[in-house]
């Protein structure tokens, strides 16, 4: 959003809702370009072979200070079209 406030020029003391300013700019909500690049960098890695690094590091758990990273359920929905 602040890149998009610099665009129109809206300062942030200008009381502006970031809905408006979405609509303002015609820019889909960054949150979904990331899914979007997610689920497509995760398409590519499935369809690797399995000796390939890649596709070895998506088999494996992610952790990270005992926290168990799960993958996204819309992304478990790819895996069963692609096994």
């Amino acid at each position: 959003m602040k890149c998009q406030r610099r665009i129109l020029r809206i300062s942030w003391r200008q009381f502006v809702r970031n809905s408006e300013i979405s609509t303002l700019t015609g820019l889909p909500a960054i949150n979904d370009v990331i899914r979007h690049r997610r689920i497509a960098v995760f398409g590519h890695i499935v369809r690797l072979q399995d000796n390939t690094p890649a596709h070895k590091a998506l088999q494996s758990h992610v952790t990270s200070h005992s926290v168990v990273f799960p993958i996204p359920p819309e992304v478990v929905g790819l895996v069963a079209h692609v096994v």
